[in-house]
């Protein structure tokens, strides 16, 4: 994501962050959670066309809409079925999509 830091350093060894900033910056992206969706949402007629135009584009082939998480020292995020429709890798959508604010 950028960000130099001691597991991955810059090519002359330095670091944009310390081992504790690290530390903390990996605790708060491993218990976010995956934003849910309220149950009147899911009866709304937009979201049921977007969730159709979703499926004909096949993009739930690779944009996984059910996961389970494994194994984790935290047990909030342990073990639990999310809807994240991912396939957890950063695409590069174009110049088109490119916001500027």
């Amino acid at each position: 994501m950028g960000v130099s830091n001691p597991v991955f350093p810059d090519a002359d060894g330095s670091t944009d962050i310390d081992d504790e900033e690290l530390k903390s910056a990996t605790f708060y992206t491993q218990s976010l959670t995956v934003p849910t969706q309220a149950e009147v949402a899911l009866q709304d007629p937009e979201v049921k066309q977007g969730d159709r135009l979703f499926q004909r584009a096949n993009c739930a082939a690779c944009h996984i809409q059910t996961l389970r998480t494994g194994y984790h020292e935290l047990v909030a995020v342990a073990n639990q079925t999310i809807h994240p429709y991912t396939d957890l890798l950063l695409h590069d959508m174009g110049e088109g999509l490119n916001l500027h604010f």
